[in-house]
């Protein structure tokens, strides 16, 4: 069976002549101008061997028999570098990437021959045909050869031409980067002894003015000591009066609680009255102590955010660090260890099932609370009780649970008045301060 090769170069004479030379030897061939299509012929043909140029547009040669050896189907074909490069980087280069060998442009005819014995292929040069080409090439010049070996010898120039080029644009760019350097760095010294001059110059001006600014400086800082010396003095004051002013603050208040507290056992040691729960809980009224003037320099004062009195001290609360006061409308509240405002609001009543209606609370009148949800409500001074069944009840996490409870005392609880309780969550954080 014929062999068949592709030749791939992107000289058309380059290839008629190589496929003149297949022939004699026997060899059919087959031919493309660029990688490209080369790659895309062997996705339907296999030949039995492959003349691959390295210099051609787009993928060189190298990087051609490194595509065609990774695929497995392509990899068993062998591949021949048909091409002008010589040199032993270049040859190992090549069968490191699967090429068998490298056969120069000029030296074809007499390497050929050798090329296709080693893979087993061809069946020997036709003598005829040589002895005529030998004949023919006396009479005539071979020309496509001829062209073929002037193509090379000009690439070969260029190459030189180039090369002589860029050594001599290498040898002028270092002629004119050290005159550079040279320039600047007699331009750098002038620059630096101009800024020495002018330095010792200024320093010079600083040692004459050194002495009156010495006692300037020494003088500022004496009056600054004694600025801060007073500051401190100052600030040492206003903590003791502040400390005085709370101590007899907290006393009153505490009296207070104290008469608070009285008048909650008597109210809670009648039998008919239901038992109380945190804060303070009775169906009836609890008196309310009427606010002490807030001139009083014994007392101590409940501030909100902007300095708004919100209301004056009564003590601290015993249950979570806070205080409790009573605000200028004379309802009681609590402050929180955070500054908020209102007693915890733990459950309230509904009159109908599923905690539909206006809510109840079983504790006495004038009390402010806070709800999960930072809401505020209070139980007015003057509110009438109310006699009946609760029939649900919202405990303080929001749930909803049904009761089964006799006829209780309870009260309407209100969603806040700020005008009347005089009390709001914007006033929040609340503390502790001198009247």
């Amino acid at each position: 069976m014929l062999k068949q090769a592709l030749i791939v170069d992107d000289s058309r004479s380059a290839c008629r002549f190589l496929a003149k030379l297949l022939a004699e030897h026997g060899v059919g061939s087959e031919s493309v101008n660029s990688a490209e299509d080369a790659l895309d012929h062997l996705r339907t043909k296999k030949p039995d061997v492959i003349f691959l140029d390295h210099n051609m547009p787009g993928m060189d040669g190298l990087e051609t028999v490194k595509i065609i050896k990774s695929n497995p189907e392509t990899a068993t074909i062998p591949v021949l570098m048909y091409t002008t490069q010589e040199g032993e980087v270049y040859l190992g280069q090549a069968r490191a990437l699967g090429a068998v060998d490298v056969l120069l442009k000029e030296s074809v005819h007499e390497r050929l021959e050798e090329s296709l014995a080693k893979l087993g292929m061809g069946n020997g040069p036709d003598r005829e045909a040589l002895e005529r080409r030998r004949h023919a090439s006396a009479e005539t010049p071979d020309w496509e050869s001829l062209l073929t070996r002037m193509q090379s010898e000009l690439s070969r120039q260029m190459y030189l031409i180039l090369a002589e080029e860029q050594i001599a644009q290498k040898s002028q760019m270092r002629w004119l980067a050290s005159n550079i350097k040279g320039h600047l760095d007699s331009t750098s010294d002038e620059m630096v002894r101009r800024l020495e001059a002018k330095q010792d110059l200024q320093w010079e001006e600083q040692r004459a003015r050194g002495s009156g600014n010495l006692r300037l400086v020494a003088t500022l800082l004496v009056l600054l000591v004694l600025v801060v010396c007073g500051g401190v003095w100052w600030q040492l004051q206003s903590l003791a009066d502040l400390e005085r002013h709370y101590t007899a603050g907290a006393q009153a208040g505490q009296r207070q609680i104290e008469e608070l507290r009285g008048q909650l056992a008597a109210l809670t040691s009648n039998p008919t009255v239901a038992t109380a729960t945190e804060p303070v809980i009775a169906p009836a009224r609890m008196p309310i102590p009427a606010p002490a003037p807030s001139t009083t320099q014994d007392s101590a004062v409940l501030q909100g955010e902007g300095g708004v009195t919100v209301g004056r001290l009564l003590g601290m609360a015993p249950a979570n660090g806070g205080y409790e006061g009573l605000s200028a409308s004379g309802y009681l509240f609590r402050v929180g260890a955070r500054g908020e405002i209102g007693f915890e609001l733990r459950r309230r009543y509904f009159a109908s099932p599923n905690c539909i209606g206006d809510p109840l609370v079983d504790v006495q009148p004038g009390l402010v609370f806070r709800d999960a949800n930072r809401q505020l409500w209070f139980t007015d001074l003057e509110g009438q009780t109310i006699e009946l069944p609760p029939l649900s009840m919202m405990d303080e996490d929001g749930a909803c649970l049904p009761v089964e409870e006799e006829v209780t005392t309870l009260r309407a609880l209100l969603a806040n008045e700020a005008a009347l309780t005089r009390l709001s969550a914007e006033y929040e954080p609340v503390k502790l301060a001198r009247p």
